[in-house]
Order: structure tokens, then sequence, then C-alpha cells
């Protein structure tokens, strides 16, 4: 029977890799979409494991109304200077 040999596993120090960052321009147009679409939302219910099923967090599930939604939307072409008449959300 042959025995076994074991070498030394050599791995490289992680922490002392070289970091890569990326540094990000603060664009307004940028912020402001991403608030838009925020605004969108709200009033729902963020999802935590507090209203999830079992032990999965429910994914794409609004208990907004479509009334809310279409509120918040008209809110945001308001806020915006958008003619509700130009505004045309998908129904979906």
């Amino acid at each position: 029977m042959r025995s076994a040999c074991f070498l030394p596993l050599q791995l490289p120090n992680l922490w002392s890799a070289p970091v890569t960052t990326l540094q990000l321009e603060q664009l307004d147009y940028q912020r402001h979409a991403i608030d838009a679409v925020v605004n969108a939302f709200e009033g729902q219910t963020p999802n935590t494991f507090d209203n999830s099923y079992f032990t999965e967090i429910q994914a794409n599930v609004s208990d907004l109304t479509p009334a809310q939604f279409a509120a918040n939307l008209a809110a945001i072409a308001a806020a915006n200077g958008i003619v509700s008449t130009d505004a045309h959300p998908s129904p979906e």
C-alpha cells in the first residue's frame, strides 16, 4: 500500500493583492432618473424577511393598486413639468 504524500499548498496572499477602484461621476441627470423610478413606487411595502414566503424573499410583488401607481406617475410627471397628455405610461 502506498502512503499518501501531502504537499503544502501555497495560496496567494489576497490581502496584499492590488485593489481596483472605480471613480464614478455624480451626474445630476442620472440621480434625477433614479429618484423618478424610486418615487414611482412610493408607498410600496419593502420586501423583508418578515413578509417573505417561508424562507425566500418575494420578488416582483407590489401591493400598490393601479390607481396608486398612476398617481405616483402623475406626481412625477407634474414635478418634471410634463403635461399629463404627453405622459404615456405602459399599462404593464
